[in-house]
């Protein structure tokens, strides 16, 4: 195979949802699963996509190739700011905004959210594009526990906060956290933005097993957040290595 060729390899999967389609670059298995089970994968998380509404605003914190910011964007008609810190999702993310014709309505960001503002290192689990795991600043898995990393990447991290006052993002509407373990510091960084009743509903993955993620539930419950915990059971990981991580869906 000459060069010329090679280049003109990029492999792109078409997931027809009704009378749209929308279309993901897929270099490997990863990405290709992810595209398969975009509505089988977290079902609570396709409903909750599907309840908002054309010109709102969707803060999607995590989002890794952008499965459902680019979903959102295409079915919801949603603005959408997309924060993805590991490099090669980031290249794919935009690659897909593109794909997708939707650069007029998807923002991306490499950087990290937590806490914290500040340069930091991301400790990367997966070093596969697609691959997920990874954490901002400290090297623990999504239990909270030490892990030892194959790689490290130099990053910024900022938060919610920070984009919000900066001016640098609207106050969202509705913002999805899918950081697989930090999600409590992530919304420590959100504090001043939550209390804001522009902020409808949020999406967070959370592991009941943790007590920060605990406790994480009821802050955003004295926010003024309410959750169905039909909604809770019904997403928490009944078998395999997350029993008991779950999204969970906060609305006023």
């Amino acid at each position: 195979m000459d060069i010329n060729t090679y280049e003109r390899l990029m492999p792109i999967a078409v997931k027809k949802l009704g009378e749209k389609k929308i279309y993901f670059q897929c270099p490997n298995s990863i990405v290709f699963w992810r595209v398969n089970t975009l509505l089988s994968k977290e079902p609570s998380t396709i409903d909750w996509l599907n309840s908002m509404s054309s010109g709102e605003i969707l803060l999607d914190v995590g989002a890794n190739v952008g499965i459902y910011s680019i979903y959102a964007a295409v079915m919801q008609d949603v603005e959408v700011i997309a924060i993805e810190p590991e490099a090669l999702n980031f290249a794919i993310l935009c690659t897909n905004i593109r794909l997708n014709k939707q650069t007029h309505k998807i923002k991306a960001f490499p950087v990290g959210m937590i806490d914290n503002s500040g340069f930091t290192e991301l400790y990367i689990s997966d070093t596969r594009a697609g691959g997920s795991c990874h954490t901002v600043g400290e090297e623990l898995d999504y239990e909270l526990k030490p892990k030892e990393f194959p790689l490290r990447q130099g990053l910024y991290s900022t938060t919610i906060d920070e984009l919000v006052s900066t001016k640098t993002i609207s106050v969202p509407t509705h913002i999805k956290i899918d950081v697989d373990g930090l999600e409590h510091k992530v919304l420590q960084g959100a504090s001043n933005t939550l209390k804001s009743n522009r902020v409808k509903s949020l999406s967070v993955e959370l592991n009941s097993n943790l007590i920060e993620h605990r406790r994480a539930l009821e802050r955003l419950e004295s926010y003024g957040f309410r959750v169905d915990q039909n909604q809770i059971r019904v997403a928490q990981r009944k078998s395999g290595a997350f029993i008991g991580v779950g999204e969970v869906v906060f609305r006023r």
